[in-house]
């Protein structure tokens, strides 16, 4: 669908939680905020440092509490893309 779209659209990225990578050597840290443990697995809410936030699915054996700060990178092979209806955001 972006391929479709005027490259001056407004659009909003949609990354799946097991797309956001957790790695301890990578250079962008996020803080966690809040952790959801589901098994094999801890769904992580995350702040990035521009103030977003995200969320990691993460092996439930790198476990990290709030406040702590872990590394991240993100495998962008599976974005979603929205067009943003600017008229309706105001």
């Amino acid at each position: 669908m972006a391929a479709s779209m005027p490259s001056d659209t407004s659009v909003q990225l949609l990354i799946r939680p097991e797309d956001i990578i957790h790695d301890d050597n990578s250079p962008v840290k996020a803080e966690v905020l809040q952790r959801n443990f589901r098994g094999a697995n801890i769904l992580y809410t995350l702040l990035l440092g521009s103030g977003d936030k995200v969320q990691a699915l993460v092996p439930s054996h790198c476990d990290h509490l709030p406040g702590e700060k872990i590394g991240i990178y993100s495998d962008v092979r599976h974005l979603v893309v929205f067009p943003v209806d600017v008229q309706r955001n105001k």
